[in-house]
């Protein structure tokens, strides 16, 4: 029941990855790019996010050669940051440069609906553009080792993200009362990222080429990353089924919201147990 189950739950991520694909003009790498700013995201602001980067298309961070610090005022500018009124202590070259970037690509701000409190830390919205940003240089190799599938899940170049943050991203943070910027990815964050985005990627690319070694990727990633740890989980836990894996851990959600909570009883192996 469970694999069946962790299959449903992947199955319908990965359409909603096809349908962006499809929104974008079958353009598979600004699919990633902006399937990683919504997984970013998290629950709290994973739509604003994913909307910031459909209002930034990848071409724009390709031309600044994805370097963090030109990329980091591009996103404030893009997220309604880059205003006297909202945010302290904005360098000027960020200003200048953003308003040159609007007008060479023609690109405006919008008002974008970011959540700000009684959020967890890691969605703070300037510290998901910071996030967002220094990963930028590792988005074209990340792509490029999901679409061939040539990888071990323990080998994956979550490096390229691990770089310190520039001087004046972190300054502009701890200005605003934000926290400096971690040189180093969270292994929650890697773990979250790779639930929600690349198992996920990695099955919507599975269908696209027929590559059945895409899948059983996906699956053994899942395998080697542990449970998340939510109410939900800890509720299976006390009805005797314990998650060890996130392969576990996603298929118990989806029990939970697909079945569960839509009273599909009957067609439960546990239900009906």
């Amino acid at each position: 029941m469970l694999e069946r189950v962790l299959m449903e739950r992947l199955e319908r991520k990965a359409r909603e990855i096809h349908q962006r694909y499809l929104a974008n003009g079958k353009d598979w790498p600004n699919t990633f790019y902006q399937s990683l700013a919504y997984g970013l995201g998290l629950k709290d602001n994973a739509e604003t996010m994913l909307i910031l980067a459909q209002n930034l298309p990848m071409f724009i961070p390709t031309s600044l050669i994805w370097k963090p610090e030109r990329i980091f005022p591009t996103l404030l500018g893009m997220g309604g940051f880059l205003d006297p009124k909202v945010s302290k202590e904005i360098p000027e070259t960020w200003l200048q440069e953003f308003d040159h970037l609007q007008r060479k690509f023609q690109i405006q701000p919008q008002a974008l609906q970011w959540k700000k409190f009684r959020i967890r830390p890691g969605a703070f919205p300037l510290q998901l553009l910071a996030a967002y940003a220094r990963m930028m240089p590792a988005i074209p190799v990340w792509f490029r080792e999901i679409w061939t599938g040539k990888f071990k899940p323990a080998e994956f170049q979550w490096n390229l993200a691990e770089t310190a943050a520039p001087a004046s991203m972190n300054k502009f943070l701890l200005d605003n009362g934000s926290f400096e910027a971690p040189a180093l990815l969270s292994n929650s964050r890697k773990e979250i990222l790779t639930i929600n985005v690349l198992a996920p990627f990695l099955v919507a690319i599975a269908w696209h080429l027929e590559s059945h070694s895409h899948l059983e990727l996906a699956l053994d990633w899942l395998q080697q990353l542990p449970a998340e740890r939510n109410t939900h989980i800890d509720f299976w836990k006390e009805l005797g089924q314990e998650a060890k894996t996130a392969s576990d851990s996603q298929a118990l959600l989806e029990l939970h919201h697909a079945y569960c909570e839509n009273r599909r009883c009957m067609e439960c192996q546990i239900g009906n147990a």
